[in-house]
């Protein structure tokens, strides 16, 4: 398998998991609406939006990177990055929390 399609797919994979976020994201904000809890609604389209933005900016930091260095450092994405993915999972999760449990779903 060639180094390039192996990037490609790494590329492709932080992108899905932009719009994942963003995806959660809309459904948080749709159920906030519906729950006409402004301040919710507020909060979890702001955090989302930014996560999303984040791991889409990481990806195409770590593709950049990827395709301008060289040797073996060049193809390990590094640790901050690693734990982006985890971190912005976590923060979904709480904000999906914070609105079950404010509306009561």
């Amino acid at each position: 398998m060639s180094s390039g399609l192996a990037q490609q797919r790494t590329s492709l994979a932080w992108t899905r998991s932009a719009l994942a976020i963003l995806a959660i994201g809309a459904a948080l904000v749709k159920a906030a609406w519906e729950a006409r809890a402004p301040v919710l609604v507020a909060a979890s389209a702001a955090v989302l939006l930014v996560l999303a933005g984040l791991v889409w900016w990481a990806g195409e930091r770590e593709d950049r990177r990827r395709r301008t260095g060289t040797g073996p450092a060049a193809a390990r994405a590094s640790r901050p990055l690693l734990l982006l993915l985890p971190v912005a999972s976590v923060i979904s999760a709480l904000m999906a929390l914070a609105v079950a449990l404010s509306t009561g779903h």
